[in-house]
């Protein structure tokens, strides 16, 4: 199932300390990007400086990528980011090239100097390839955007070729967490009195930030666009599922 969720900060910054209105119901405009990414690199230097605890996070994601990529020699990441996943790919894959592309320049600004990582302006200069990832994207999408992106997906991945997405389930035992039936219904009450709470409470200091799916979702809109299930699993507290095309014309 989806569920809406909201975030009050991301690496260590308040959104309440940025010159933008925050939303309840409707996800981060430009300008809030803009702005978080000018704190952001105000504040840090480079990515050593990034919080240990999350750069340990991406830097087991990246890992379990490397391994999925295997001896594949075309990779295209969407939605990069500040691009630390894809700064510890290559880091481990030391021959491999990675192209990579964001719906927003205004993050690469340490990625474009990273060797081996070629940052992508548009998708026009997008190819095909072997091995297709995003990492933490789909719950900044729509329904109707998903369908878009897998599209842009379908336009570019080779004959044979693989996509994976990594995403944070709404069902916790399918990010690797053993969870009793007691503790599933009290996560499926608070989603549904979240709203409420984030409405009366946080309704000045919190910002809707996406929305969280199950694997069952996923899988049903990759489904509608023709993308097969390969398989899916647990890895570094995510859902990691890799898909193939049925028919690639």
């Amino acid at each position: 199932m989806k569920h809406p969720f909201w975030q009050t900060d991301w690496q260590n910054i308040q959104f309440t300390s940025l010159d933008v209105p925050l939303n309840l119901f409707q996800r981060p405009s430009a300008d809030f990007y803009s702005a978080f990414y000018s704190e952001l690199f105000k504040r840090y230097n480079s990515y050593d400086e990034l919080p240990l605890n999350w750069k340990n996070e991406k830097s087991v994601t990246a890992q379990e990528i490397f391994i999925l990529i295997g001896k594949k020699k075309s990779v295209l990441s969407i939605g990069a980011g500040l691009g630390f996943v894809e700064k510890e790919i290559v880091y481990h894959a030391q021959s491999l090239t990675i192209d990579t592309y964001d719906f927003t320049n205004t993050a690469s600004k340490w990625l474009v100097e990273v060797d081996r990582v070629n940052t992508l302006k548009s998708f026009s200069e997008a190819r095909k390839y072997q091995f297709i990832y995003c990492t933490q994207l789909l719950y900044a999408l729509s329904d109707d955007e998903i369908s878009d992106f897998l599209e842009l997906v379908k336009n570019h991945l080779d004959v044979n070729g693989f996509f994976l997405t990594v995403d944070t389930s709404s069902n916790t035992t399918e990010n690797g967490n053993s969870k009793s039936a007691k503790s599933q219904i009290k996560k499926i009450l608070k989603n549904i009195f979240r709203p409420l709470y984030y409405f009366l409470f946080k309704n000045r200091s919190a910002q809707l930030w996406g929305w969280q799916r199950d694997n069952t979702e996923i899988i049903s809109h990759f489904a509608k666009k023709g993308f097969t299930l390969e398989k899916f699993f647990p890895a570094a507290g995510q859902s990691f599922i890799i898909f193939k095309l049925d028919n690639i014309k």
